[in-house]
């Protein structure tokens, strides 16, 4: 028997089998995301992060990805989890939610308050905004693209940076969802029901007709932005797999199953 398969552990047994296994759909983009969690160590975190476990399966289509707070089903720890109906988004996305698990991963193992439900405190937000993340408190949701150390090291590596946008984007309850919802999710599907409103110093889009709010910063009450016609194209895929509040809430999650 392989002398390097008894003696390791069994993150590094798992991964090594993951792979190895030819035969399994998620064999790629399992392979690329634990390279970038070797990547993330080295970079962010001076190679002190335990070994992550790396988990794919179909969950809730509001989630992304979650982070395990207990130990798994099998009795492991640091285990993360990618919701397989999300993993044909471009490779910036799933970077920025397999990053924001991570940091879970940091907080849980070494950070002075982790959390025991699934809550982002300011603990993990000021983590995410020190490498260039911009997650809110409670939901998680990211409200901006990545900019900062965490950008640079990304487009270091080639990884394609998504568009500018300054907008926020809210629901019909005015609840902000994840920057990549308006790129990355209904309007790339040409079924945009958003509409944007305008205080003159910042946008949000709101998924209902009416809107009723005034800007805490410049005082100025929002009014509707009539949008010109325009012809939606797809972004790409990775291209190695088929088809986070992360689209979703990027919320860590119990062992037993729970909604964001």
């Amino acid at each position: 028997m392989n002398e390097r398969f008894v003696t390791s552990s069994p993150h590094e047994a798992i991964r090594q089998h993951i792979e190895s296994a030819q035969d399994w759909e998620w064999r790629a983009i399992a392979t690329t995301l634990y390279q970038w969690t070797d990547r993330f160590n080295d970079r962010f975190f001076d190679r002190q992060m335990p070994g992550a476990l790396l988990s794919f399966e179909r969950m809730d289509g509001r989630i992304l990805a979650a982070y395990t707070l207990k130990r798994n089903h099998q009795g492991l720890l640091h285990e993360i989890t990618f919701n397989t109906h999300h993993l044909q988004r471009p490779m910036w996305e799933t970077l920025e939610t397999l990053m924001h698990e991570y940091v879970h991963l940091w907080q849980q193992n070494m950070g002075e308050h982790p959390v025991e439900h699934n809550y982002h405190n300011r603990e993990f937000v000021a983590k995410c905004e020190e490498f260039g993340l911009h997650p809110a408190i409670g939901s998680g949701v990211h409200l901006r693209p990545a900019d900062g150390t965490f950008a640079e090291f990304l487009k270091a590596y080639g990884v394609p940076e998504p568009a500018a946008t300054t907008d926020v984007i809210l629901d019909s309850k005015g609840r902000p969802l994840d920057w990549w919802y308006l790129t990355g999710g209904q309007e790339r599907r040409g079924k945009s029901t958003l509409t944007k409103w305008s205080c003159g110093c910042q946008n949000v889009r709101v998924g209902s007709k009416e809107f009723y709010a005034s800007c805490t910063r410049c005082g100025h009450a929002f009014v509707r932005i009539e949008a010109a016609p325009r012809v939606v194209v797809s972004q790409g895929r990775l291209p190695e797999t088929p088809p986070g509040e992360v689209a979703s809430t990027p919320e860590p999650r119990q062992v037993k199953p729970s909604k964001p």
